[in-house]
């Protein structure tokens, strides 16, 4: 490895080709955290310049080159193994000037900073070798039609785009308009230089006063390793942009055809940047949607608790640990595995799964996912998937009301990965899974102790408003018998009480009530009985009008089932919330309902008993 301090003239007046290697990220930096600081050095060797001041380097950090070999008469080439985005960015740059000096008719320093941008004698074989830079494939043409079209006017017409725009639906553009912009405000800002006196000076401090660390290695040096080293010096990788790395680092190194095997398998990745790179809620934390598949797919294939702190380093240790499976293998297997993860966002909310997942994001539990994954990749049939997540969901929302403990699924949920691998993903082997779970951090919840908690519990204070819409949301559901219209939910409903929490002023208890009464009611107006759903609009209405009032008003506006049947009570109480608790719960049984056995070959296996 041989390191040393290189300005930017020497890096980029040689005829040589910057390859960045297609399974490195996508261009990602962006204008707050990476365009404004480069300009900022940029501007400042400048200005001193301007003013005289003793001219000093500004170094912009290290880059990390492997010499590639090349055929005879082709452009000498190296790989980048770090600093593509600090490369690809002064590239653009000096291509917003190089544009902006030839529309501004200043032919020798248009040809200067050419000299910066394109190599003069470019090969046949590849036309591309005309660019001192060649990001990876995601970015190639965003970037070649950037770097060629000689005036921001032209670009906007390329991306058919409105005139003075800054967004052209792409960071590549993006960036160059940005330094066009910062060039022109700089340049126009002269009062006792000419246009040339500034270029010559902008011209100098880009090519003499700004300073990289150049990283060359050497054949005994370690390109991934160093990779993993560095990546921190731009903006932080994420651990899938490791994992990516590193996978087709290997397979390079196994002979696989790398370049056919990201474009067929892994450039949907970099391509739906919106869909993997989105950041995800997971509890209290933002996580990158991508890394959280990983995370989930590893946890598969380990059959393990995975750290999303450690998510890369567990990674390669799996891949390295007698894993016998190739890299290419690796990265199809990976990708058959993502399309069934986004796959999840695509079911149509009248499917099972796609109620399934609804209800999966209301109850706040991702462990679930991994064992998914398997399931819905290789159903054993339609009736039998629809039935696994019968049972699943079962599971998780009758521990949900029950309000235990969500400690332990993490050991829960890689516990199930262990048992149906070793048997099969199927419902017979779920249901004998859960019904052996026993206390109360892995138990399913008998119907005894489903109506206890469902019934007794002041629901509304002890669980999230988000799990106690889900449940009142699947009873309005089940309510329909095909007597009444199917009506579907579309828009997120609001839980009201009927028996008002200030129930005082129109809710009078008779007048030889007792404190008793007082606090049985207060009590009971948080039970499941004595909630329903309502539009946005029609909660505050609602208030806390006396009972008549609020009934004709749910009969006029509202067209769910449950509150089409208030019309029946004359008059609400503490025992008509009774009543309705035990209705309700009689509902839930159909929804969610826990079979006593399960046949294990032929043995009748029974659960843990009710009480």
């Amino acid at each position: 490895m041989h390191a040393e301090d290189r300005i930017l003239g020497v890096v980029f007046e040689t005829t040589v080709r910057l390859l960045v290697p297609l399974f490195q990220r996508p261009y990602v930096w962006k204008q707050e955290n990476n365009w404004e600081p480069l300009w900022v050095a940029i501007k400042t060797v400048a200005d001193r310049r301007l003013v005289g001041n003793n001219i000093r380097p500004y170094f912009l950090g290290a880059i990390v080159l492997e010499q590639l070999k090349t055929e005879t008469g082709e452009v000498d080439a190296r790989r980048v193994i770090d600093g593509q985005q600090r490369l690809t960015t002064l590239q653009l740059a000096i291509a917003a000037i190089r544009d902006i000096c030839k529309v501004k008719n200043s032919g020798n320093y248009h040809e200067g900073f050419k000299r910066l941008s394109e190599n003069f004698v470019p090969s046949r074989k590849t036309p591309e070798s005309i660019f001192k830079v060649w990001p990876t494939n995601v970015d190639r043409e965003h970037f070649r039609r950037t770097m060629t079209v000689a005036s921001i006017e032209a670009l906007e017409e390329q991306y058919d785009v409105k005139a003075g725009t800054n967004n052209f639906g792409h960071l590549i553009p993006n960036c160059y308009k940005y330094f066009h912009n910062r060039i022109l405000e700089w340049l126009d800002e002269g009062e006792s230089e000419s246009l040339d006196d500034r270029l010559d000076i902008l011209f100098n401090s880009i090519r003499q006063d700004l300073v990289l660390v150049v990283v060359d290695l050497g054949d005994g040096d370690d390109p991934q390793l160093i990779f993993e080293t560095l990546n921190a010096l731009g903006t932080p990788l994420l651990p899938a942009d490791l994992v990516k790395n590193f996978l087709f680092h290997w397979a390079e190194r196994q002979g696989a055809q790398t370049a056919d095997l990201y474009e067929q398998i892994w450039r949907p990745f970099d391509d739906d940047v919106s869909y993997w790179r989105q950041e995800i809620r997971q509890g209290r934390l933002k996580r990158h949607r991508i890394d959280l598949f990983l995370a989930h797919y590893l946890t598969l294939l380990r059959k393990d608790v995975v750290s999303m702190t450690y998510l890369f380093g567990e990674f390669r240790e799996y891949f390295t640990d007698g894993n016998d499976v190739s890299a290419e293998d690796h990265i199809r297997q990976l990708r058959s595995y993502a399309e069934v993860y986004h796959g999840f966002d695509k079911y149509s909310e009248d499917s099972r799964e796609g109620l399934f997942f609804y209800r999966l994001e209301a109850l706040d539990t991702s462990m679930a996912i991994p064992v998914l994954l398997e399931t819905l990749r290789k159903p054993e049939s339609d009736e039998d998937k629809d039935l696994f997540l019968d049972y699943l969901e079962s599971y998780l929302v009758r521990r949900a009301v029950c309000c235990l403990t969500y400690k332990n699924y993490n050991r829960i949920f890689v516990d199930m990965i262990k048992h149906l691998s070793s048997t099969s993903f199927s419902s017979s082997e779920l249901l004998t899974f859960l019904l052996a779970r026993k206390g109360e951090s892995a138990e399913w919840p008998t119907d005894d102790q489903f109506r206890k908690a469902f019934c007794g519990y002041q629901i509304y204070k002890r669980m999230k408003q988000s799990r106690t819409r889900m449940v009142l949301e699947a009873i309005e559901r089940v309510m329909h018998d095909g007597k009444s219209e199917d009506i579907s939910i579309r828009e997120k409903l609001t839980i009201e009480h009927i028996m008002p929490q200030e129930w005082q002023p129109n809710w009078p208890l008779p007048d030889d009530a007792t404190l008793e009464d007082e606090m049985k009611r207060d009590e009971m107006l948080h039970h499941f009985g004595n909630l329903t759903l309502v539009t946005g609009k029609l909660n505050p209405s609602l208030s806390n009008a006396p009972w008549t009032e609020k009934k004709a008003t749910l009969m006029e506006y509202s067209a769910l089932a449950m509150n089409r049947k208030l019309q029946f009570a004359t008059q609400w109480n503490e025992n008509t919330i009774t009543d309705r608790n035990e209705e309700m719960f009689k509902l839930t049984l159909k929804i969610w309902p826990r079979p006593s056995s399960a046949i294990v070959g032929d043995v009748e296996y029974e659960g843990p008993s009710k009480e």
